[in-house]
């Protein structure tokens, strides 16, 4: 999976509920505002891939970094 594949993928399940939760909870910055669920279907998806890791983590997105 690319880093553009799995950016759409994130920003497809976000929810603006989701976003507005997180930043009452203190979470700053760019975000998608997916479930937990979504994320762990996705991760479950990729297993493990160290060099998408570091693409996500250098966005600076927190579902990204997370992810």
């Amino acid at each position: 999976m690319t880093l553009q594949e799995a950016m759409k993928q994130l920003e497809s399940c976000g929810a603006a509920q989701n976003r507005k939760i997180w930043v009452r909870h203190g979470i700053k910055g760019e975000m998608f505002g997916d479930s937990f669920a979504n994320l762990h279907k996705f991760q479950k998806q990729i297993k493990v891939d160290h060099d998408l890791s570091e693409r996500l983590w250098a966005t600076g997105n927190h579902y990204a970094v997370i992810f």
